[in-house]
């Protein structure tokens, strides 16, 4: 399985263009130090320095390409998939753990991550390390394991800070795996505390001045509970394939709905058999200790993170930002499996199918058909049309690295400060003789209307495209620039796209595209 996983996420590593944030990633490993990368990294804040770390040598080793820098990705993801196997071997028993590992390898949404240039991979390795470690401390004890759990456990906040919640979760799954043990419960309890007290306090900064009372001002801060549990149900079955949202949505979230019955059900007939007060003298069977354990690791950093949101009247949620729960997910489905077939093998093959022909297509879908934003298209376009003193300007600004990244060194980049309207544009435009709009924004940045409303004074719309993600590529020529380095056959880029370039021609095109 690992090595099919491998040459599932290097097939085709390159289709998808390097979108922002990935084009992120080049810009701050490009020429960065260590220090300087760690100095910035450890703010309070930022996600981590880890990931950038690794990658510096890593790209001198590689190069700093699309397929280089995204093997990296690769590398991660991949070795995730034998250790998720000793980590929930240990949960779930030889079966259910193979099936496990078996989601982890194949899964589209792990696939999507094995191939972008961020700490995603990374932070799944980390994640399933740290709680491989935390089984190997709790069930063979020792303190070596204990340090070793407790250097893991911080490695994976400083690669995503999110980790605080998975490394949360450790603490409720140590208790529900060790009691009445108080010994080894204490242990785990103590390097748990080791780890998360210092972070918590380190950024209880960031908490106080970015996100609390953030709101709906932070991506996806409007978002529902139930919007939010349906968007992480169709990414962690689906990804990216279009499909019938409600059948996917309902069908992954029955899977880890009966997955959860069936983690929990051994704990709650104890009780019923045994009594509150017996069980909690006694503890639960190991059985029911491990399934118990897999539904706490699965559900509890999700509603850690709804209350806390909800305490702070924040909004931070993407579903990449789970990405260390996912295997855990995949455990509770794999669960939801087994019960089905060992009630009807027929019932499980049709379902195992359908489950495998899903994950398939979508696996093939996201390396054949361009989902991201497809800024390689966009400054293709520019290249093929520009002239020699045109301007380029991404609309917002931090549209600037993945421009910067597509585009040959020395890029004439124009900035338009969006914070401090109004704009001089004659002075900002003063000797072009052209202008590029790099824009894939939706209607809330239209207080730059009163750019569209200069070009269409002041130049010519010699073409408007639009490429994959909502991209818009809108070539302008100013006034006076109609002569400047035209092609040979007269047109202003390629034969296939119409470049006017007309004295008096004038339109009033939308400047920004909103996108569904």
């Amino acid at each position: 399985m690992t090595l099919a996983s491998l040459a599932l996420r290097l097939w085709r590593i390159n289709f998808q263009s390097f979108w922002l944030d990935e084009a992120h990633t080049a810009f701050y490993i490009n020429g960065q130090s260590p220090r300087v990368i760690f100095e910035r990294f450890t703010r309070p804040g930022e996600n981590g320095p880890v990931y950038y770390l690794l990658l510096l040598p890593w790209r001198e080793v590689f190069g700093g390409g699309e397929a280089s820098l995204r093997g990296f990705s690769v590398l991660a993801a991949t070795l995730a998939v034998p250790v998720t196997w000793l980590a929930l071997r240990r949960l779930v028993g030889t079966r259910d753990a193979l099936v496990t590992t078996a989601f982890v390898a194949f899964a589209p949404y792990l696939t999507w991550y094995a191939q972008e240039a961020k700490m995603y991979a990374l932070a799944l390795l980390a994640g399933v390390t740290s709680l491989w470690l935390l089984m190997e401390a709790i069930h063979r004890g020792g303190i070596w394991r204990w340090v070793a759990y407790g250097m893991a456990a911080l490695v994976s906040v400083y690669v995503h800070f999110f980790a605080l919640l998975s490394i949360s979760a450790h603490a409720v799954a140590a208790a529900v795996l060790t009691w009445p043990h108080r010994r080894r419960l204490g242990a785990a309890w103590m390097t748990i505390a080791l780890v998360l007290t210092p972070v918590l306090a380190w950024q209880a900064i960031a908490i106080g001045r970015d996100v609390a009372g953030s709101g709906a001002s932070m991506s996806s801060g409007h978002l529902t509970l139930t919007a939010r549990i349906g968007i992480l149900a169709y990414a962690y079955a689906m990804n990216v394939t279009p499909a019938p949202l409600p059948l996917v949505v309902f069908g992954s979230v029955t899977l880890a709905i009966v997955g959860t019955a069936v983690a929990v059900g051994p704990a709650v007939a104890t009780i019923r058999g045994s009594g509150i007060a017996a069980t909690w003298a006694t503890g639960l069977p190991d059985a029911a200790r491990g399934t118990l354990a897999l539904a706490v690791l699965a559900w509890s950093p999700l509603i850690a993170h709804t209350v806390a949101m909800a305490a702070l009247g924040a909004g931070l949620f993407a579903d990449r930002y789970f990405v260390a729960i996912v295997p855990m997910i995949y455990g509770l489905a794999s669960l939801a499996l087994g019960a089905v077939t060992s009630r009807s093998i027929i019932a499980g093959a049709v379902l195992g199918a359908v489950v495998v022909i899903a994950a398939g297509r979508a696996a093939i879908y996201q390396v054949t058909v361009l989902v991201k934003d497809d800024f390689r298209r966009a400054m293709a376009l520019h290249r093929g049309g520009k002239g020699e003193r045109d301007a380029v300007v991404p609309i917002p600004q931090y549209l600037s690295y993945p421009v910067d990244y597509h585009s040959p060194p020395g890029l004439d980049v124009v900035i338009v400060d969006m914070e401090k309207p109004p704009v001089d544009y004659a002075a900002k435009f003063e000797g072009r003789t052209g202008v590029w709009i790099i824009a894939n924004v939706p209607d809330r940045y239209l207080p730059l209307r009163d750019l569209n409303d200069w070009l269409v004074a002041h130049a010519t719309l010699a073409s408007d495209d639009t490429v994959t993600g909502g991209v818009t590529v809108k070539h302008w020529l100013l006034d006076g620039g109609c002569d400047a380095a035209p092609s040979p056959d007269g047109s202003w880029g390629p034969p296939t796209i119409e470049r006017p370039c007309v004295e008096g021609l004038r339109s009033t095109p939308e400047l920004l595209v909103v996108r569904p």
